[in-house]
């Protein structure tokens, strides 16, 4: 990924489709973004990725990749210290697994508020640090800070995410299922 191992690494998704509310809070962050040093993979999906890609302050920055869509979820993850993610049910298995600290901003329009409780099972946790959408302006910068400087907090929330992934439980379902249908 071109990355420098030695340098802090964000990885920001927002679903398959991007988040305009993710998107605005790094462009709204930008000029703090370079003033840590830190590096960001940036998958902004496909609506805002033109207008993201073809800013000035970004193409001159080689510690900020702009990406529309990431497919090798798998290799972003490893190469992430830190991660800013929607609270969909597939990222946070995903996010379980990969044990990093993660920020999430719930979509507040999903069915029944879904992702808001995704991530509050992983906040009273402590795997997961929670900003509202509501909230992006006010609070994602401090979150994401109070992470990113704190390296006993960052292993906190990997271990925490340890006790909760379930990496088999797709065979445990199919088993559960198998037995309910031969009783």
């Amino acid at each position: 990924l071109g990355l420098n191992p030695e340098i802090l690494t964000i990885l920001s998704v927002g679903g398959s489709l991007g988040s305009r509310t993710i998107n605005n809070g790094w462009k709204d962050n930008l000029d703090n973004l370079k003033k840590t040093g830190y590096q960001l993979i940036w998958q902004t999906g496909k609506t805002d990725f033109n207008e993201i890609s073809d800013n000035q302050q970004l193409t001159t920055d080689n510690r900020i990749t702009v990406k529309e869509f990431i497919s090798d979820m798998a290799l972003h993850y490893s190469a992430a210290d830190v991660i800013v993610s929607r609270a969909g049910a597939i990222a946070i298995s995903e996010l379980a697994i990969a044990k990093k600290p993660i920020i999430l901003v719930p979509l507040p329009t999903a069915a029944e508020d879904h992702q808001t409780r995704n991530a509050l099972n992983l906040v009273k946790e402590n795997a997961a640090k929670m900003v509202k959408d509501s909230e992006m302006k006010d609070k994602f910068w401090p979150t994401l800070m109070e992470i990113c400087k704190n390296e006993n907090l960052r292993k906190t929330m990997s271990e925490n995410l340890k006790d909760l992934a379930k990496p088999n439980a797709t065979e445990e379902i199919v088993t559960e299922i198998f037995k309910i249908i031969n009783n």
